[in-house]
């Protein structure tokens, strides 16, 4: 499903969102259900203000469509988020593919609701405009930004494909979201950063003008909520 933060893309995620909680709704004694408030958690793939502008109008509309509360639960960084939701923590949660898996294995619980069917993940590579290097094999030994260890498809497809196709490794360098990815690259704080198209084009116009994609990974079924 898209977290971008227009009205298409909200009424899109909310009616599937709404289709897939409403049962539970209707099971539940009304006073019992209006009472809990239920915790959303979201992997932070941006910074705290931009991830509360884009999911809490949504969870609003959840509210007023089904008589429940929700509680948008943020987390610091990817691995903070990761750790939570093998703890249980949250009710519900936006998830990559790979910690649906992790929890599963946890036994913990969670069930993917809905996806977008419209949009697959796949990782990207993106350089700095004129100064870095637009050849992947010249990467090798050359530090990389990644947001977290176990994002999918800004970490992990892309070094899986450093690997297998370019047979190269890198100086891998964590900085959390894959907002400051992008900002590390745009200052030359690294040769190259991994991150993912969606969030790539969430950035500002001034930002995504000084980057540009050098490569892009195989595609995957996208997060789940």
């Amino acid at each position: 499903m898209q977290i971008r933060a227009t009205g298409r893309a909200i009424t899109g995620m909310l009616f599937f969102i709404l289709v897939s909680i409403q049962p539970y709704a209707l099971a539940a004694p009304p006073a019992q259900f209006e009472q809990r408030v239920y915790s959303v958690g979201i992997v932070p793939q941006f910074e705290v203000k931009r991830l509360h502008q884009i999911w809490q109008p949504i969870l609003e509309q959840l509210e007023q469509r089904t008589g429940a509360r929700f509680r948008l639960t943020g987390s610091p960084t990817i691995s903070a988020f990761e750790k939570e939701i093998l703890a249980g923590r949250f009710d519900f949660a936006y998830m990559n593919p790979y910690h649906i898996i992790q929890t599963q294995q946890r036994g913990n619980g969670y069930l993917p609701l809905v996806r977008d069917v419209g949009r697959d993940l796949h990782g990207i590579l993106v350089v700095k405009k004129g100064e870095a290097s637009h050849k992947v094999d010249e990467l090798a030994g050359k530090p990389v930004a990644f947001p977290d260890t176990n994002a999918l498809g800004a970490t992990l497809m892309i070094k899986q494909a450093l690997e297998d196709e370019f047979n190269i490794s890198v100086d891998s360098r964590y900085v959390k979201t894959h907002d400051s990815v992008y900002l590390n690259v745009a200052l030359g704080r690294v040769a190259a950063g991994g991150g993912v198209q969606k969030t790539f084009d969430r950035q500002s116009e001034e930002l995504r003008a000084l980057l540009q994609v050098m490569y892009t990974t195989s595609s995957v079924a996208p997060h789940p909520f």
